[in-house]
């Protein structure tokens, strides 16, 4: 489900394929590899429809406590039928309620009857500044099955503004690996400031957007975008914007719980 929800914004520069290449960093495997994880490997947790014959791995998080949770779209494309699970989440199978690529984001809900999300996350009250400290926390390739990894990385500022909008796009540094696309990036408080995703491929179009720097950034949509994206697809659950100051780590622990893996299952290659 698609729409031109979007189009009071500004020029959203996550439409960014003329100026520079963005490798997007969801984890696809056939039936020998998925971001580290064999399609057997899944199968130990997971029970793959019988149509399948690939999965895309990657992060979402839980946003409302009826519910909802956002990833990527470009995780969640061409399912036939998309699972989560996590240390805190036992497998489970969701629908999909919205996805627009232009933005990369996409709507997930549980089934009807669930139990609650184990915890949620709360949008951040500001914007993340640039040389602010984050946390972005995923299931990169090679990773713990159920749980998810943290680590920091630093919001970056932008050296091609008129082709940025800081309101809409969050660029960062840090190690963005396959398979932490649709995961959260966080404030030291645990609160979100934004959405991984993929990173820049290091051409002189990202250089000329983000300086020399520019082949080691990633970026992602921020809070503002997330929060226009869902409550125009009929959220009204989001948690009030957190504000609470507590160090990196304290704010990983909170919201690790909230931090699923997201499994896309295909019938074709992605």
């Amino acid at each position: 489900m698609v729409s031109r929800w979007w189009s009071g914004l500004f020029v959203l520069a996550l439409t960014l394929g003329a100026q520079a290449r963005i490798s997007e960093a969801s984890a696809e495997n056939s039936n020998s590899a998925s971001g580290g994880l064999l399609i057997s490997q899944l199968a130990t947790e997971l029970n793959p429809p019988p149509e399948a014959h690939f999965a895309l791995t990657g992060t979402g998080f839980f946003v409302s406590s009826s519910g909802d949770l956002m990833t990527a779209a470009h995780v969640v494309r061409d399912c036939v039928r998309i699972d989560l699970i996590s240390e805190a989440l036992p497998a489970t199978s969701v629908s999909l309620v919205a996805a627009d690529a232009r933005p990369d984001l996409a709507l997930l809900h549980l089934p009807a009857g669930s139990a609650p999300p184990p915890s949620v996350l709360s949008l951040a009250a500001t914007q993340a500044s640039p040389g602010d400290a984050l946390a972005m926390i995923g299931y990169p390739s090679g990773s713990d099955m159920r749980r998810a990894a943290a680590i920091g990385v630093t919001a970056a500022r932008s050296a091609g503004d008129r082709l940025i909008n800081a309101r809409y796009v969050l660029a960062f540094s840090g190690d963005v690996q396959s398979g932490d696309s649709g995961g959260p990036l966080l404030d030291a408080g645990g609160h979100v400031v934004g959405l991984v995703k993929g990173r820049f491929d290091g051409s002189q179009a990202s250089r000329d957007l983000f300086g020399s720097d520019g082949a080691d950034l990633s970026l992602g949509p921020t809070r503002n975008l997330i929060e226009a994206f869902y409550r125009h697809f009929g959220g009204t659950d989001l948690y009030p914007p957190g504000k609470s100051a507590l160090s990196i780590a304290e704010g990983i622990a909170r919201a690790r719980a909230a931090v699923v893996r997201v499994v896309c299952w295909r019938a074709v290659s992605p």
